[in-house]
């Protein structure tokens, strides 16, 4: 394979690859720590169980979330890469929690667990600088309802910011999810030691035919999304702009031919022809011709 080959690590074939796998485990946990503030004891001590979550109904789809842990308290954890900016995408994932807490929660418990799910958004959505945001349940006064349920979105474009200095584990990650080529990630590799085993996972899995070309396919998709969502956006933006004009040319023949008539209406009062006959001539009414 050429070490200038293209590689896109947001890509869901290949993130699910890395960070299910035993040789980005720390990696992760440094990860999950940095976003939850849960010890790392604690996040060592938990189960990374398989990704299908259960089914709501009989007929229901199987869904599959990136990660999901389970801590040693019952709370879980489930992270999810956004790698394109998809219509109801959030609401998906949000879906995904909520039916963790449903299925997964018994009757007449004392604690009920806690369900969080982080985000990692290769898009900013929300427009913020911030690198890491938490969203909670609340009302409009900023008072928590319940901490059950808490979202993060790790926003890529903001870790990797020569601005953001907050917390260098984050941005070290976020560099490495934003690696372009199979040489960028091998120096990557070399310059952080944890991450190296990652690197060489990865070549070993692109060295394989079959998984290239379902990476390929897999890729080729969201490329085809991302540009048809573009394309769909410049020909909205060019419809309205085609629209913009007709409208405007619309009102402003309008307008001119409200002039007309109002230019008319008063020649026909200075030749003192009766009011009666200039509304028949011009539409106008009563009272738009006595204040000519």
């Amino acid at each position: 394979m050429s070490e200038n080959k293209e590689i896109n690590l947001c890509n869901d074939i290949i993130f699910k690859y890395i960070v299910q796998s035993d040789e980005a485990r720390d990696v992760v946990i440094t990860f999950l720590q940095h976003i939850t503030s849960i010890p790392r004891e604690e996040l060592e001590k938990a189960k990374f169980v398989s990704a299908e979550l259960p089914k709501m109904a009989e007929k229901e789809k199987l869904r599959r979330v990136d990660i999901l842990v389970q801590l040693k308290g019952g709370d879980r954890i489930i992270v999810e890469m956004n790698g394109y900016n998809s219509e109801n995408i959030f609401a998906k994932n949000a879906q995904y929690a909520f039916a963790q807490n449903l299925t997964n929660t018994p009757p007449n418990v004392k604690k009920y667990p806690k369900t969080m799910i982080i985000n990692i958004d290769n898009f900013n959505k929300f427009k913020d600088k911030d690198a890491v945001l938490p969203f909670y349940i609340q009302d409009g006064k900023g008072h928590i309802e319940t901490e059950l349920y808490v979202s993060y979105h790790f926003i890529l474009a903001n870790a990797v910011s020569d601005t953001y200095n907050k917390d260098e584990e984050l941005k070290k990650f976020a560099k490495f999810l934003k690696c372009k080529t199979i040489k960028e990630l091998e120096q990557f590799g070399k310059e952080n030691e944890e991450y190296m085993s990652i690197y060489e996972r990865i070549r070993k899995l692109l060295d394989g035919e079959e998984l290239l070309d379902v990476y390929d396919k897999e890729q080729m998709h969201e490329e085809e999304i991302a540009y048809s969502r573009k394309e769909g956006e410049e020909c909205g933006i060019a419809i309205g702009e085609e629209r913009g004009i007709a409208i405007g040319e619309e009102r402003g023949i309008a307008i001119g031919k409200s002039e007309e008539k109002t230019e008319i209406a008063r020649n026909l009062k200075k030749l003192n022809i009766p009011i009666s006959d200039i509304m028949k001539a011009t539409g106008l009414s009563i009272k738009e011709i006595k204040m000519l």
